[in-house]
């Protein structure tokens, strides 16, 4: 695994060390211009993207934020199955997570996504990767999500 320390040193990830950037061709075809997040990283299947946001959140309402975000994914495409959800409280890190089946011009597709709280904002990680590898990802994915630190509150328990 390599660790990863994004946005400016204040959140880190580690991830399986075939994991690269997403060439810019490619990231322009996988998300529009409007809505391409700043950091996604590829093993050439598989995806992970890495966006912040800036509203302040806790992980009080992180089931209303999923709730929310569910309602939105299934407006957008109905044919949407969701699978698990939950909130993860780590050492000094605590982040909401769901994950679904969806679909893209070419196939099934496997999401997770997740939202970590660093320094009292919201972040967000969406995993994607083919839906035939759903099981072959989704432990692993979760254990990659386990990684995640704040890194701001290093030493600081939450």
């Amino acid at each position: 695994m390599t660790e990863y320390r994004l946005f400016q040193d204040t959140f880190s990830i580690q991830l399986p060390e075939n994991f690269s950037d997403l060439d810019d061709k490619a990231a322009s075809i996988m998300y529009p211009e409007q809505n391409r997040p700043p950091i996604i990283k590829t093993d050439g299947v598989a995806s992970i993207a890495f966006n912040r946001a800036q509203a302040d959140t806790d992980i009080e309402v992180m089931p209303q934020i999923i709730r929310m975000t569910k309602m939105n994914i299934k407006r957008l495409q109905p044919g949407i199955q969701f699978f698990e959800e939950g909130c993860e409280k780590l050492e000094n890190i605590e982040y909401g997570w769901f994950d679904h089946k969806g679909y893209a011009l070419d196939g099934e597709i496997y999401y997770l996504n997740a939202f970590p709280i660093v320094a009292g904002k919201m972040f967000h990680v969406s995993f994607n990767a083919p839906y035939k590898t759903k099981e072959e990802w989704k432990l692993k994915i979760l254990e990659i999500l386990r990684t995640m630190q704040d890194l701001t509150r290093i030493g600081k328990r939450v």
